[in-house]
């Protein structure tokens, strides 16, 4: 049953309800665990939100459930509900993830399931000082996911375009600002030659590749600085992002698994670090760390 949200869950959550692990005779890894869920992930008889009221009143409930919940919940976690997102997954606090992020922040779950195309677990990961992962693409499954988009997209523009385009024109659904203007570039936007764009993506991971190696581990910033402020003016905030995608597209443009990694706090602001691996060695990454 849907609980309102309360004043103690920092906003963090849509809706409360609980989900059980199946009985087991064994001690399953993840036994006495509580984790949250983003809305985005489908779970059956209810409906994905994907951060909208119009998105969430136009669509039926999930038939289905998202394979990583269901092996979530196989590993013996309980989970306490669905997090809060930013509209269709455009990025606060610094990424559609951010109800997840607070929501372990703030020791209200162990952990959180949310999704990672441009930054959204990670840079809220960052400005909440816990750890956020995106793994290598394609490693964990997006089935039952609503997708931003498959090319960069992982749990933890032109496709934007072809998965959304017809829902927005014919729903116009009521977007937040900066949301609307974002959502209506994406959707009007000329798509460029794909071509262009894989050939430019093999040269860059095979670069990549060469410079880390099987055993290296290329060390960055996860966020250019401090979280940007509250009503900052467009043209400052749009050059926070472009620094930011430039470290956060090392990851998205190569498919690597990226570790963002708290470090402590400097003049009351949490301040972290990134580890960046090569495709496929998630669990050398993680022992790293």
């Amino acid at each position: 049953m849907a609980m309102a949200l309360e004043g103690g869950d920092y906003g963090a959550f849509m809706e409360k309800f609980e989900l059980l692990p199946p009985q087991s005779q064994q001690q399953l890894p993840l036994h006495g665990l509580t984790f949250a869920i983003k809305d985005i992930f489908d779970i059956s008889g209810r409906v994905t939100g994907f951060g909208n009221p119009d998105w969430a009143r136009t669509h039926a409930p999930a038939a289905a459930t998202s394979p990583v919940v269901l092996a979530t919940l196989a590993a013996g976690a309980t989970s306490v509900g669905k997090t809060v997102m930013d509209e269709m997954a455009y990025r606060v606090p610094g990424g559609s993830s951010s109800g997840s992020a607070v929501a372990v922040a703030a020791k209200l779950v162990d952990f959180a399931l949310g999704t990672d195309t441009g930054g959204s677990v990670r840079v809220p990961a960052a400005y909440c000082g816990i750890f956020g992962l995106r793994p290598s693409h394609g490693l964990i499954s997006t089935e039952n996911v609503t997708p931003m988009s498959q090319m960069f997209d992982t749990v933890g523009g032109s496709e934007f375009k072809a998965n959304h385009a017809e829902w927005v024109n014919t729903v116009k659904p009521n977007l937040g600002p900066g949301i609307r203007e974002r959502v209506h570039e994406a959707i009007t936007s000329e798509d460029g030659p794909m071509e262009d764009f894989h050939a430019l993506r093999t040269e860059f991971k095979s670069t990549l590749s060469a410079l880390i190696r099987d055993d290296g581990i290329l060390a960055i910033p996860t966020v250019p600085g401090s979280p940007p402020k509250l009503r900052m003016e467009a043209a400052a905030l749009e050059n926070f992002r472009a620094r930011a995608f430039s470290l956060l597209s090392i990851a998205g443009l190569s498919g690597f698994c990226h570790l963002s990694i708290p470090l402590g706090v400097r003049n009351g602001v949490p301040v972290s670090v990134s580890l960046v691996a090569r495709h496929g060695v998630d669990q050398f990454l993680l022992s790293v760390a």
